[in-house]
């Protein structure tokens, strides 16, 4: 076991993943229904959406390490201005048909997985993960650590959306993340330019 993957992976998804609209989809499922049969819904989802993430990310490990840095730059920076343009509507998820929602475990479950499974399509998670996965060879654990931490992002917005009433402003940790991955695109954009030949 790699501590030197699994922490920077984990806190780095984590980061990444807690202001996306699948973080609002599984709160404001949350607010509706009970809490444990979303849990095990959207973890289920994120099971199977972070193996994708990583097989995605190991193709991209093929190509030699300058490039996979350019293109990371280019696709966070990418993701940091669709964020950015996203700050005023973060509170805008439909979930047209959840307020109606059977009580039953499995049907609620079954509803949690379809819509994260749906929404974590394309949301900045999928990038961080395949990101990770093209500069890491061990792609288990890759796949470990940023399951743990979609895991975490399902409790903490399903917490809150128990207590919705006691919620912290989303905006605050949509504008955190837009600056990190503002930060790591930079990053990644520097870490492609060749160095200078004598």
């Amino acid at each position: 076991m790699s501590w030197s993957i699994i922490l920077p992976t984990f806190m780095f998804i984590f980061i990444a993943a807690l202001p996306g609209r699948t973080t609002f989809v599984m709160l404001l499922l949350a607010t509706r229904s009970r809490a444990l049969p979303v849990f095990a819904g959207s973890v289920l989802a994120f099971l199977i959406q972070a193996m994708f993430s990583v097989f995605l990310g190991s193709l991209l490990g093929k190509f030699p390490q300058r490039w996979v840095n350019l293109g990371s730059g280019i696709l966070f920076l990418f993701f940091t201005y669709r964020m950015w343009r996203e700050r005023n509507t973060i509170e805008a998820v439909d979930l047209q048909g959840t307020s109606k929602l059977e009580k039953t475990f499995s049907v609620t479950a079954r509803v949690a997985f379809l819509s994260v499974f749906a929404a974590e399509w394309g949301d900045v998670s999928q990038l961080a993960i395949a990101s990770v996965a093209a500069h890491y060879t061990d792609h288990t654990m890759v796949w470990v650590s940023a399951s743990l931490a979609l895991a975490l992002t399902a409790v903490v917005a399903i917490t809150v959306g128990v207590h919705a009433h006691k919620v912290i402003h989303p905006k605050l940790i949509h504008m955190i993340s837009i600056f990190v991955f503002g930060l790591v695109g930079i990053y990644y954009l520097v870490s492609s330019i060749p160095p200078l030949s004598n």
